[in-house]
């Protein structure tokens, strides 16, 4: 069996057996599938440009969505590492008061971000949530009246750097009928990404509280039956792999349920966005926490990937500094 584990210290909660799971009908399909079918889903990497090409070619018209790339072991047969792509443009342009990050901002100035390209939210392997992703890498103005202001006259609001994150978790949303999505939180900090890192270790979390900015669903592309030959092989969505060595050279063939297991494991590594409405909760929550450090609970995700016992299992925890670590008991 295939365990998705991290040394964060995400303090998630154990999930009883009785939480809500994804229909079973998404999983009814058992036909058999080729070396040919998992080669038409292959790139060297599972960088989200090596993802987004393979969405491309499958009728995606670069809207918001979700992808999984799953890296092979060097004979192919195996799951090394599991990893969420973000990709295509937020859906409208987000405007939120500047005050709601910044207490000194004037009431009519806004700050308007606009995101063409969801790949800046980047996601390390085996995570659901996004690294803090800098100011500097969104598109975004602050604005009175529609003028757009100085950097002088941002200073004297005390307006500074930002940073924002993307969590996400399975949607209540998710069936048969629709398919796979993703319900995906936008936060924004009142510190720059690196200030982020070093306010605590706990910031590493991805239930750690921000400002909510914006919330929508993002479907995870491309579905079971839409590739690989519209073949039902019993998983709704198809991952796009990086193959640890030729598939020709590959000693035995890639079973399904490795793969269905490996997608299943890193969405259910989703968990709820502590998103709070202005500056003012934002600094007592923090307050809080950092005086209490450990306190940060993940929130059990709405549904989970079934799996054997319908619900969590334990992951085994890697050794401390390995933070990236996929673990596959033998």
């Amino acid at each position: 069996m295939l365990f998705v584990c991290m040394a964060l210290n995400c303090g998630f909660r154990t999930y009883s057996g009785n939480m809500p799971v994804l229909d079973r009908q998404l999983f009814t399909g058992s036909e058999a599938l080729t070396e040919a079918d998992w080669q038409s889903v292959s790139r060297s990497d599972i960088c989200s440009r090596s993802i987004a090409e393979v969405l491309s070619q499958h009728g995606w018209e670069k809207k918001g969505a979700a992808a999984i790339g799953l890296k092979l072991a060097p004979d192919n047969t195996t799951v090394d590492a599991a990893k969420l792509a973000l990709l295509g443009a937020w859906d409208k342009e987000i405007v939120v008061q500047a005050k709601k990050v910044f207490q000194q901002a004037a009431e009519n100035t806004m700050l308007e971000i606009d995101l063409p390209d969801l790949s800046v939210f980047r996601c390390r392997e085996g995570d659901m949530w996004s690294h803090y992703v800098p100011q500097a890498a969104i598109k975004c103005k602050y604005t009175q009246g529609g003028t757009t202001l100085t950097e002088e006259e941002l200073a004297a609001q005390g307006i500074t750097e930002f940073s924002v994150r993307m969590v996400t978790h399975l949607s209540k949303d998710c069936g048969a009928k629709w398919g796979i999505w993703l319900m995906a939180t936008i936060l924004i900090f009142p510190l720059c990404d690196e200030a982020m890192k070093s306010l605590a270790e706990d910031t590493s979390n991805p239930a750690w509280p921000g400002i909510k900015l914006a919330d929508g669903q993002l479907a995870v592309l491309p579905s079971g039956k839409s590739v690989l030959g519209g073949k039902n092989w019993g998983c709704p969505v198809t991952p796009i792999l990086a193959p640890g060595a030729p598939w020709e050279a590959a000693p035995g063939p890639l079973e399904a349920k490795e793969v269905r297991d490996a997608c299943g494991y890193l969405l259910n590594r989703g968990c709820l966005a502590e998103a709070l409405n202005s500056i003012e909760s934002l600094q007592k929550r923090w307050e809080a926490l950092l005086a209490n450090p450990g306190l940060v609970q993940g929130k059990a995700a709405e549904k989970l990937w079934p799996t054997a016992g319908q619900g969590l299992p334990e992951r085994p925890t890697a050794k401390k500094g390995n933070r990236n670590t996929v673990c596959i008991p033998g």
